[in-house]
């Protein structure tokens, strides 16, 4: 049995979402892709070539190259305008057009500032003969990606895509083809198209990176495909594949964009996978490293659902009762903090052994100001302990107060039912048919099958026959026919069955 409402994070693909900044890094000219990695292996290059960029006494040909890098670096750092201050700075101070190298870093700097037009007409002043000339096309084709709007309109994209890789032998221009193939494939969003998606998707996470091939933006481009790769799997069902790369991402590309996202999903999985304690682990860690707050929530969950997998009831109920005094209201999430909160509370309840002992152990819970005994399932499962003692008055009071709290139809189900019982124990005939009719009728409105419907319907007939005996003239023998009607129910409903061998019984007795 499921004992904690975990954490459920879909894998959606929306289109008009898509940007450059999640579908793949910035592209940069090899020449400076290669001088970048240098620079940043020895430190943060940023303030030496911000003071190059800004010597006036520099050759203007050395500032051009400082500011191509440090815009190169900017754009690594999803900083776009940044990127595009410094190269319009450079240009004015220096009085340099830009060449196929700055246009390329602008057209990258546009794309991520979602201006596809802008990043277009920078990647069309990049000529033909011109070394960069195959990426620049490859991207262009990616500006379309990003537009498109239906699936329909996806094929053209990917047929370019297709195109580019047969024609292009461009290092950068091939990976960009892979990927963008690999995401059109996923765009479609049928499971055929979506296992060929992750084939893409393994080719640069796998395949290519075990060659010995020249491709320095591979490394930068693989986080990406494996992100991808894991939502791939998730579309279509291949959880060890997804769990694999939400691995990958968290042990090996703790800087990637996707890491804090890539350990709340590999957390997930390991939690569904009844693996609390590696759950945990990578739960404390991605805690001491985000400062962001829903992400802080989406931790905090895993977490205290990890609890409930370790049957740690009170520790989980506590973690989701402090999730509600902080999740905003509207927030999803807190719709699953209050569900984890009562499944915890209701799991702890059925630990204490005693039925009197329940509501103050409960109450001695720091739950962040929360009455645990103002939560109708909670007064329910208090109620159905003391039925199970035989301690009918104490169970009738929780039952009652669990209706008063105005609770779901699926728990006023439960409590109706029981109160029924109840009733129909102390001869409370009345009492008994208003409460098992409600609970017929919100079990009709819920469109729950429920296996003991034969059972409801004998214990009706009996409660109307028990009435038809004790009612003035006028109203006996309406109530014996639905009796007999109720009984007639009960054995079409479970006719070889022990409640329909009692109701074949009854029906003979009433002849």
């Amino acid at each position: 049995m499921r004992i904690i409402s975990f954490l459920a994070l879909p894998f959606t693909m929306l289109f008009g979402f898509w940007n450059a900044a999640v579908m793949r890094p910035p592209v940069e000219p090899v020449r400076v892709e290669l001088l970048l990695d240098s620079l940043l292996k020895m430190g943060n290059p940023e303030r030496g070539l911000t003071k190059l960029v800004e010597d006036s006494l520099r050759p203007s040909e050395e500032r051009l190259k400082a500011a191509t890098i440090l815009s190169a670096l900017y754009n690594r750092r999803e900083n776009p305008a940044k990127a595009l201050l410094v190269l319009f700075y450079a240009e004015r101070e220096t009085g340099v057009a830009w060449d196929p190298e700055q246009n390329l870093i602008a057209a990258e700097a546009y794309s991520r500032l979602g201006r596809s037009d802008w990043a277009l007409t920078h990647l069309g002043r990049i000529p033909k003969e011109s070394d960069l000339s195959e990426v620049a096309h490859t991207l262009e084709i990616f500006e379309q990606l990003s537009a498109v709007t239906d699936k329909d309109s996806i094929v053209e994209v990917r047929s370019d895509f297709e195109r580019a890789l047969e024609r292009y032998s461009d290092p950068a221009a091939i990976l960009l083809a892979v990927e963008g193939l690999g995401l059109s494939y996923l765009a479609k969003a049928t499971p055929e198209s979506i296992d060929t998606a992750a084939g893409y998707f393994s080719l640069i996470a796998d395949e290519y990176r075990k060659q010995d091939l020249y491709m320095p933006y591979i490394e930068r481009l693989a986080p990406f495909s494996l992100y991808w790769s894991g939502i791939s799997a998730g579309l279509c069902g291949d959880g060890w594949t997804a769990l694999s790369a939400w691995e990958r991402i968290f042990k090996e590309h703790p800087q990637s964009r996707f890491w804090e996202e890539a350990s709340v999903r590999y957390a997930s999985l390991m939690v569904r996978r009844w693996m609390p304690d590696s759950a945990t682990l990578i739960i404390e860690k991605l805690l001491a490293a985000t400062s962001d707050t829903h992400r802080i929530y989406e931790a905090r969950m895993l977490k205290a659902s990890a609890h409930g997998l370790k049957e740690r009831y009170d520790l989980a109920a506590e973690e989701f009762a402090g999730l509600l005094r902080v999740i905003p209201p509207g927030d999803t999430l807190r719709v699953l903090a209050y569900a984890g909160m009562v499944e915890a509370l209701v799991q702890y309840s059925r630990s204490v052994y005693e039925a009197d002992s329940i509501a103050p152990r409960l109450e001695r819970l720091g739950l962040s100001g929360y009455n645990p005994v103002a939560l109708p399932r909670i007064c329910v499962e208090i109620g159905e302990r003391y039925i199970a003692e035989r301690r009918l008055p104490e169970a009738d009071s929780f039952l009652d107060r669990a209706l008063g709290f105005y609770p779901d139809m699926g728990v006023e189900t439960q409590a109706q039912l029981d109160l029924a019982w109840i009733s129909l124990a102390w001869g409370h005939w009345d009492k008994a048919i208003t409460h098992y009719e409600r609970s017929l009728e919100l079990m009709d409105r819920l469109g729950i099958k429920f296996s003991g419907l034969a059972d409801v319907r004998f214990n009706i007939g009996l409660a109307y026959l028990e009435r038809s005996r004790c009612t003035p003239n006028g109203n006996g023998k309406a109530d014996f026919t639905m009796a007999r009607t109720c009984f007639r129910d009960a054995l079409a409903l479970d006719p070889r069955g022990e409640t329909g061998q009692l109701a074949r019984k009854k029906l003979e007795e009433m002849q």
